[in-house]
Protein backbone atom coordinates (compact mmCIF):
# COMPACT_ATOMS: atom_id res chain seq x y z
CA UNK A 1 0.00 0.00 0.00
CA UNK A 2 1.41 3.49 -0.90
CA UNK A 3 2.36 5.29 1.95
CA UNK A 4 -0.64 8.49 1.25
CA UNK A 5 -2.93 6.08 1.01
CA UNK A 6 -1.81 4.04 4.00
CA UNK A 7 -1.98 7.53 6.05
CA UNK A 8 -5.05 8.48 4.79
CA UNK A 9 -6.83 5.54 5.89
CA UNK A 10 -5.33 5.85 8.79
CA UNK A 11 -6.52 9.18 9.62
CA UNK A 12 -9.64 8.47 8.48
CA UNK A 13 -9.86 5.97 11.67
CA UNK A 14 -8.65 8.77 13.86
CA UNK A 15 -10.49 11.53 12.65
CA UNK A 16 -13.35 10.13 10.35
CA UNK A 17 -12.99 10.28 6.87
CA UNK A 18 -15.22 13.30 6.31
CA UNK A 19 -12.66 15.50 8.46
CA UNK A 20 -10.00 13.56 5.78
CA UNK A 21 -10.26 16.30 3.05
CA UNK A 22 -8.14 14.58 -0.49
CA UNK A 23 -10.31 16.12 -3.23
CA UNK A 24 -8.58 18.92 -4.98
CA UNK A 25 -12.51 21.09 -4.59
CA UNK A 26 -12.54 20.31 -1.50
CA UNK A 27 -8.44 21.24 -0.27
CA UNK A 28 -7.96 24.19 -2.36
CA UNK A 29 -8.98 26.45 0.29
CA UNK A 30 -6.32 25.39 2.91
CA UNK A 31 -3.37 25.56 0.08
CA UNK A 32 -3.63 28.88 -1.54
CA UNK A 33 -2.24 31.62 0.60
CA UNK A 34 -4.75 34.33 1.97
CA UNK A 35 -3.63 37.32 -1.17
CA UNK A 36 -3.91 33.90 -3.78
CA UNK A 37 -0.05 34.53 -4.55
CA UNK A 38 0.71 30.83 -3.89
CA UNK A 39 -0.78 27.56 -3.77
CA UNK A 40 0.75 24.74 -2.50
CA UNK A 41 0.23 20.78 -2.48
CA UNK A 42 -0.78 18.75 0.29
CA UNK A 43 -1.28 14.61 0.80
CA UNK A 44 -4.54 15.41 2.66
CA UNK A 45 -5.81 18.04 4.96
CA UNK A 46 -6.47 16.51 8.54
CA UNK A 47 -9.65 18.02 10.74
CA UNK A 48 -9.36 16.73 14.14
CA UNK A 49 -11.64 17.50 16.88
CA UNK A 50 -10.00 17.18 20.39
CA UNK A 51 -6.30 17.06 21.31
CA UNK A 52 -6.26 13.44 21.37
CA UNK A 53 -6.94 13.41 18.18
CA UNK A 54 -4.82 15.69 17.14
CA UNK A 55 -2.04 13.77 19.28
CA UNK A 56 -3.08 10.54 17.72
CA UNK A 57 -2.23 12.15 13.78
CA UNK A 58 0.61 13.70 14.86
CA UNK A 59 2.12 10.46 16.29
CA UNK A 60 1.35 9.00 13.09
CA UNK A 61 2.89 11.35 10.98
CA UNK A 62 6.09 11.21 12.92
CA UNK A 63 5.84 7.36 12.31
CA UNK A 64 5.38 7.14 8.80
CA UNK A 65 7.93 10.65 8.58
CA UNK A 66 5.14 12.38 6.76
CA UNK A 67 5.64 16.65 7.63
CA UNK A 68 2.83 18.48 9.25
CA UNK A 69 1.73 21.98 8.30
CA UNK A 70 -0.24 23.15 11.80
CA UNK A 71 -3.16 25.74 10.19
CA UNK A 72 -5.37 28.29 11.80
CA UNK A 73 -7.53 30.94 10.32
CA UNK A 74 -4.98 31.30 7.35
CA UNK A 75 -4.96 35.09 8.03
CA UNK A 76 -1.14 35.27 7.82
CA UNK A 77 0.42 37.03 4.74
CA UNK A 78 4.14 35.17 4.88
CA UNK A 79 3.15 31.28 3.70
CA UNK A 80 3.87 30.20 7.30
CA UNK A 81 0.49 27.99 6.93
CA UNK A 82 0.45 26.99 3.44
CA UNK A 83 2.80 23.98 2.54
CA UNK A 84 5.00 23.29 -0.29
CA UNK A 85 4.59 22.31 -3.52
CA UNK A 86 6.31 19.26 -3.15
CA UNK A 87 3.09 17.30 -1.82
CA UNK A 88 5.04 15.40 0.82
CA UNK A 89 3.09 17.11 3.67
CA UNK A 90 -0.47 16.71 5.29
CA UNK A 91 -2.34 20.19 6.13
CA UNK A 92 -3.51 19.68 9.72
CA UNK A 93 -6.05 21.99 10.26
CA UNK A 94 -7.31 22.86 14.08
CA UNK A 95 -10.52 25.32 12.99
CA UNK A 96 -12.60 22.31 14.65
CA UNK A 97 -11.31 22.65 18.12
CA UNK A 98 -13.12 25.87 18.83
CA UNK A 99 -14.50 25.63 22.00
CA UNK A 100 -14.52 28.35 24.96
CA UNK A 101 -13.94 26.39 28.56
CA UNK A 102 -13.74 28.43 32.22
CA UNK A 103 -14.07 31.83 32.64
CA UNK A 104 -12.77 32.49 36.11
CA UNK A 105 -13.73 36.05 36.82
CA UNK A 106 -11.69 36.00 39.55
CA UNK A 107 -8.48 35.19 38.97
CA UNK A 108 -9.31 37.01 35.24
CA UNK A 109 -8.85 33.67 33.15
CA UNK A 110 -10.28 31.73 30.41
CA UNK A 111 -9.25 28.46 28.78
CA UNK A 112 -9.70 28.10 25.20
CA UNK A 113 -8.82 25.50 22.43
CA UNK A 114 -6.46 26.49 19.41
CA UNK A 115 -8.77 26.80 16.84
CA UNK A 116 -11.10 29.61 18.80
CA UNK A 117 -12.13 33.12 16.45
CA UNK A 118 -9.75 35.78 17.65
CA UNK A 119 -13.48 38.09 18.21
CA UNK A 120 -15.60 35.08 19.48
CA UNK A 121 -12.87 35.10 22.55
CA UNK A 122 -13.29 38.80 22.62
CA UNK A 123 -16.81 38.56 23.07
CA UNK A 124 -16.95 36.01 25.36
CA UNK A 125 -14.54 37.70 27.70
CA UNK A 126 -17.19 40.94 27.09
CA UNK A 127 -20.14 38.50 28.37
CA UNK A 128 -18.59 38.54 31.35
CA UNK A 129 -17.77 41.80 32.01
CA UNK A 130 -14.40 41.19 31.24
CA UNK A 131 -11.69 41.87 28.10
CA UNK A 132 -9.25 40.22 26.38
CA UNK A 133 -6.99 42.95 24.45
CA UNK A 134 -5.85 41.24 21.80
CA UNK A 135 -7.14 43.10 18.63
CA UNK A 136 -5.88 42.84 15.35
CA UNK A 137 -7.75 43.36 11.81
CA UNK A 138 -7.72 39.67 10.90
CA UNK A 139 -9.63 39.00 14.19
CA UNK A 140 -12.82 37.99 12.94
CA UNK A 141 -11.31 34.85 10.90
CA UNK A 142 -7.83 34.44 12.44
CA UNK A 143 -7.64 31.45 15.34
CA UNK A 144 -6.02 32.01 18.84
CA UNK A 145 -3.97 29.36 18.42
CA UNK A 146 -2.20 31.08 14.79
CA UNK A 147 -2.12 34.77 17.48
CA UNK A 148 -0.12 32.59 20.04
CA UNK A 149 2.34 30.59 17.97
CA UNK A 150 3.44 33.98 15.85
CA UNK A 151 3.56 35.81 19.11
CA UNK A 152 0.95 38.29 17.36
CA UNK A 153 0.95 41.84 18.09
CA UNK A 154 -2.01 43.80 17.57
CA UNK A 155 -2.87 47.81 18.31
CA UNK A 156 -2.93 46.75 22.13
CA UNK A 157 1.02 46.17 22.58
CA UNK A 158 2.00 49.52 23.82
CA UNK A 159 -0.21 48.66 27.18
CA UNK A 160 -0.78 44.86 27.23
CA UNK A 161 2.16 43.77 25.54
CA UNK A 162 2.57 40.71 22.60
CA UNK A 163 0.33 37.50 23.17
CA UNK A 164 3.06 36.15 24.94
CA UNK A 165 2.29 38.38 27.67
CA UNK A 166 -1.50 37.82 27.57
CA UNK A 167 -1.01 33.63 28.27
CA UNK A 168 -0.39 32.15 31.59
CA UNK A 169 -0.74 28.46 30.00
CA UNK A 170 -0.98 26.22 27.46
CA UNK A 171 -1.26 22.45 26.24
CA UNK A 172 0.85 21.00 23.33
CA UNK A 173 1.10 18.48 21.49
CA UNK A 174 4.87 17.72 21.10
CA UNK A 175 6.38 16.82 17.55
CA UNK A 176 6.47 12.95 18.66
CA UNK A 177 2.69 13.12 19.79
CA UNK A 178 2.98 13.34 23.01
CA UNK A 179 0.67 15.64 25.02
CA UNK A 180 2.76 18.24 27.15
CA UNK A 181 -0.37 19.79 29.37
CA UNK A 182 0.61 22.82 31.04
CA UNK A 183 -2.97 24.32 31.32
CA UNK A 184 -2.68 26.78 35.06
CA UNK A 185 -4.00 29.86 35.29
CA UNK A 186 -1.42 30.36 37.70
CA UNK A 187 0.22 34.22 38.06
CA UNK A 188 3.35 33.67 39.73
CA UNK A 189 4.87 30.45 38.57
CA UNK A 190 8.69 30.38 39.25
CA UNK A 191 8.95 26.65 39.37
CA UNK A 192 11.37 25.12 36.28
CA UNK A 193 12.13 25.91 33.08
CA UNK A 194 9.36 28.29 31.72
CA UNK A 195 8.41 25.85 28.38
CA UNK A 196 5.58 27.99 27.37
CA UNK A 197 7.37 30.32 26.58
CA UNK A 198 9.74 27.94 23.82
CA UNK A 199 6.09 27.29 22.11
CA UNK A 200 4.82 30.81 22.36
CA UNK A 201 6.16 32.19 18.72
CA UNK A 202 7.77 29.25 17.20
CA UNK A 203 5.10 29.18 14.84
CA UNK A 204 4.35 25.43 15.17
CA UNK A 205 8.11 24.13 14.48
CA UNK A 206 8.20 22.77 18.30
CA UNK A 207 4.89 21.50 18.88
CA UNK A 208 1.18 22.47 18.10
CA UNK A 209 -0.66 24.79 20.67
CA UNK A 210 -3.95 22.79 21.29
CA UNK A 211 -5.32 24.93 23.74
CA UNK A 212 -4.35 27.91 26.08
CA UNK A 213 -5.17 29.85 29.16
CA UNK A 214 -5.50 33.52 28.73
CA UNK A 215 -5.35 36.63 30.58
CA UNK A 216 -8.32 38.94 31.22
CA UNK A 217 -8.48 42.64 32.35
CA UNK A 218 -11.20 44.82 33.84
CA UNK A 219 -13.52 46.14 31.07
CA UNK A 220 -12.99 49.94 30.09
CA UNK A 221 -15.68 52.00 30.42
CA UNK A 222 -14.82 53.70 27.58
CA UNK A 223 -12.31 53.94 25.09
CA UNK A 224 -11.48 57.65 23.47
CA UNK A 225 -9.45 58.39 20.38
CA UNK A 226 -7.45 61.20 18.72
CA UNK A 227 -5.89 61.43 15.35
CA UNK A 228 -2.82 63.82 15.60
CA UNK A 229 -1.48 65.51 12.60
CA UNK A 230 2.22 65.75 12.87
CA UNK A 231 5.00 67.04 10.80
CA UNK A 232 7.51 63.85 11.13
CA UNK A 233 8.11 60.86 12.85
CA UNK A 234 10.36 62.25 15.29
CA UNK A 235 7.92 64.76 16.42
CA UNK A 236 5.39 61.46 16.77
CA UNK A 237 7.73 59.95 19.46
CA UNK A 238 7.80 63.79 21.56
CA UNK A 239 4.22 63.14 21.27
CA UNK A 240 4.45 59.66 22.04
CA UNK A 241 6.13 60.55 25.17
CA UNK A 242 4.28 63.45 26.32
CA UNK A 243 1.21 61.38 26.00
CA UNK A 244 2.70 58.89 28.16
CA UNK A 245 3.54 61.14 30.79
CA UNK A 246 0.18 62.46 31.31
CA UNK A 247 -1.88 59.59 31.05
CA UNK A 248 -0.33 57.30 32.12
CA UNK A 249 -1.12 53.20 31.55
CA UNK A 250 -4.96 54.11 30.12
CA UNK A 251 -2.65 54.87 26.81
CA UNK A 252 -3.36 51.76 25.24
CA UNK A 253 -2.60 52.40 21.07
CA UNK A 254 -0.67 54.27 19.57
CA UNK A 255 0.33 54.14 15.76
CA UNK A 256 1.87 56.19 12.91
CA UNK A 257 1.39 56.66 9.47
CA UNK A 258 1.81 58.98 6.72
CA UNK A 259 -0.02 61.11 4.96
CA UNK A 260 0.67 58.70 1.24
CA UNK A 261 -0.79 55.90 3.31
CA UNK A 262 -4.06 58.24 4.24
CA UNK A 263 -4.70 58.81 0.54
CA UNK A 264 -4.23 55.50 -0.37
CA UNK A 265 -7.21 54.07 1.65
CA UNK A 266 -9.17 57.73 0.75
CA UNK A 267 -8.37 56.31 -2.75
CA UNK A 268 -10.13 52.95 -2.40
CA UNK A 269 -12.46 54.11 0.09
CA UNK A 270 -14.05 57.72 -1.17
CA UNK A 271 -17.01 57.56 0.93
CA UNK A 272 -14.37 57.39 3.93
CA UNK A 273 -14.08 60.91 5.65
CA UNK A 274 -11.57 63.25 5.44
CA UNK A 275 -9.62 63.57 8.90
CA UNK A 276 -8.45 66.89 8.46
CA UNK A 277 -9.81 69.85 5.27
CA UNK A 278 -5.96 69.80 4.66
CA UNK A 279 -3.39 67.45 4.78
CA UNK A 280 -0.15 67.20 6.79
CA UNK A 281 3.11 65.11 6.21
CA UNK A 282 2.38 62.17 8.98
CA UNK A 283 -0.89 61.08 11.41
CA UNK A 284 -0.40 59.62 15.00
CA UNK A 285 -3.52 57.56 15.64
CA UNK A 286 -4.10 57.33 19.63
CA UNK A 287 -6.68 55.21 22.01
CA UNK A 288 -7.17 55.68 25.84
CA UNK A 289 -9.05 53.16 27.53
CA UNK A 290 -10.53 55.16 30.87
CA UNK A 291 -11.88 53.06 33.62
CA UNK A 292 -13.34 56.28 35.17
CA UNK A 293 -15.67 57.78 32.31
CA UNK A 294 -15.78 58.49 28.87
CA UNK A 295 -15.38 62.53 29.93
CA UNK A 296 -12.57 62.31 32.41
CA UNK A 297 -10.73 59.82 29.58
CA UNK A 298 -11.75 62.93 27.14
CA UNK A 299 -10.75 65.61 29.03
CA UNK A 300 -7.32 63.60 29.94
CA UNK A 301 -6.50 63.17 26.09
CA UNK A 302 -7.55 66.80 25.25
CA UNK A 303 -5.32 68.02 28.07
CA UNK A 304 -1.92 66.30 26.92
CA UNK A 305 -3.02 67.21 23.12
CA UNK A 306 -3.47 70.80 23.68
CA UNK A 307 0.30 70.77 25.44
CA UNK A 308 1.28 69.18 22.26
CA UNK A 309 -0.04 71.98 19.92
CA UNK A 310 1.62 74.51 22.61
CA UNK A 311 4.92 73.32 21.99
CA UNK A 312 4.23 72.63 18.37
CA UNK A 313 4.23 68.87 18.17
CA UNK A 314 0.82 68.69 16.49
CA UNK A 315 -0.40 70.54 13.75
CA UNK A 316 -3.52 69.54 14.45
CA UNK A 317 -6.06 67.06 16.02
CA UNK A 318 -9.17 65.23 16.45
CA UNK A 319 -10.56 63.81 19.72
CA UNK A 320 -13.51 62.17 21.04
CA UNK A 321 -15.60 58.90 20.48
CA UNK A 322 -16.32 60.27 16.83
CA UNK A 323 -12.78 59.87 15.97
CA UNK A 324 -12.65 55.75 16.30
CA UNK A 325 -16.19 55.85 14.66
CA UNK A 326 -15.05 57.56 11.27
CA UNK A 327 -11.15 56.80 11.16
CA UNK A 328 -9.49 54.08 14.04
CA UNK A 329 -12.10 51.50 12.64
CA UNK A 330 -12.42 51.99 9.00
CA UNK A 331 -8.55 51.68 9.06
CA UNK A 332 -8.04 48.87 10.99
CA UNK A 333 -10.81 46.79 9.55
CA UNK A 334 -9.17 46.63 6.18
CA UNK A 335 -7.64 43.33 6.42
CA UNK A 336 -10.89 40.92 6.84
CA UNK A 337 -12.50 42.21 3.59
CA UNK A 338 -9.45 41.70 1.38
CA UNK A 339 -9.43 44.99 -0.37
CA UNK A 340 -7.47 45.95 -3.49
CA UNK A 341 -4.92 47.95 -1.11
CA UNK A 342 -3.19 44.07 -0.64
CA UNK A 343 -3.36 43.76 -4.54
CA UNK A 344 -2.19 47.59 -5.00
CA UNK A 345 0.77 47.74 -2.79
CA UNK A 346 2.43 44.33 -4.17
CA UNK A 347 4.82 42.41 -2.86
CA UNK A 348 3.75 42.91 0.80
CA UNK A 349 6.29 41.30 3.42
CA UNK A 350 5.20 41.26 7.00
CA UNK A 351 6.71 40.25 9.75
CA UNK A 352 10.71 40.40 8.95
CA UNK A 353 13.42 41.91 11.15
CA UNK A 354 15.10 44.25 8.97
CA UNK A 355 18.25 45.32 10.16
CA UNK A 356 18.63 49.04 10.41
CA UNK A 357 22.93 49.09 9.81
CA UNK A 358 25.19 47.79 7.85
CA UNK A 359 24.81 45.29 4.91
CA UNK A 360 23.03 44.89 1.80
CA UNK A 361 19.10 45.28 1.63
CA UNK A 362 16.55 44.65 -1.22
CA UNK A 363 13.90 46.91 -0.72
CA UNK A 364 10.10 46.48 -2.13
CA UNK A 365 7.13 48.53 -2.30
CA UNK A 366 6.32 47.34 1.39
CA UNK A 367 8.82 46.34 3.91
CA UNK A 368 7.91 45.54 7.47
CA UNK A 369 10.52 45.50 10.01
CA UNK A 370 11.31 45.95 14.00
CA UNK A 371 13.31 48.84 15.29
CA UNK A 372 13.44 50.32 18.25
CA UNK A 373 11.47 53.43 19.61
CA UNK A 374 14.21 55.64 19.24
CA UNK A 375 15.39 54.31 15.85
CA UNK A 376 12.09 55.14 14.08
CA UNK A 377 12.49 59.09 13.16
CA UNK A 378 16.05 57.85 11.90
CA UNK A 379 14.79 54.42 10.44
CA UNK A 380 11.76 56.09 8.36
CA UNK A 381 14.64 58.61 6.63
CA UNK A 382 17.15 56.27 5.71
CA UNK A 383 14.06 54.12 3.88
CA UNK A 384 12.56 56.88 2.23
CA UNK A 385 16.19 57.95 0.69
CA UNK A 386 16.58 53.74 0.14
CA UNK A 387 13.27 54.10 -2.17
CA UNK A 388 14.38 57.04 -3.44
CA UNK A 389 17.84 56.60 -4.19
CA UNK A 390 18.27 52.92 -4.77
CA UNK A 391 17.47 52.76 -8.53
CA UNK A 392 18.59 48.89 -8.75
CA UNK A 393 16.46 47.94 -5.90
CA UNK A 394 13.53 49.94 -7.52
CA UNK A 395 14.02 48.04 -11.26
CA UNK A 396 13.71 44.65 -8.80
CA UNK A 397 9.90 45.87 -7.27
CA UNK A 398 7.05 45.10 -8.24
CA UNK A 399 5.96 48.50 -9.63
CA UNK A 400 8.30 51.27 -9.53
CA UNK A 401 6.36 54.15 -9.60
CA UNK A 402 4.51 53.44 -6.32
CA UNK A 403 5.75 55.48 -3.34
CA UNK A 404 6.91 53.74 -0.38
CA UNK A 405 4.09 53.41 2.38
CA UNK A 406 5.82 54.14 6.18
CA UNK A 407 3.63 53.62 9.13
CA UNK A 408 4.70 52.48 12.79
CA UNK A 409 2.72 50.09 14.82
CA UNK A 410 3.56 49.97 18.80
Amino acid sequence: MLITDHLIERCSHIVGAANVLVDEHDTAPYLTDWRGRFTGRARAVVRPASTAETAAVVRLCAELRVPVVPQGGRTGLVLGSVPDAAGDAIVLSLRRLNRIGAIDTFNRTMTVEAGCILQDIQHAAAEHGMLFPLSLAAEGSCTIGGNLSTNAGGTGVLRYGNTRELCLGLEVVTAQGDVWDALRGLRKDNTGYDLRDLYVGAEGTLGVITAAVLKLFPQPKAAITALVALATPRDALALLKLVEAACGPTLTGYELMSDVSLRLVAAHFPDLPQPFPERYPQYALLELSSHDSEAHGVALLERAIERALEDGLAQDAVVGPSALVTHARPIHAQHPARPPLAHLIGRLQIGRSLPMRGGRHHFFPSRSFSATLSSIASASIRLSLAFSSNSASRRRASDTSRPPYLAFHL
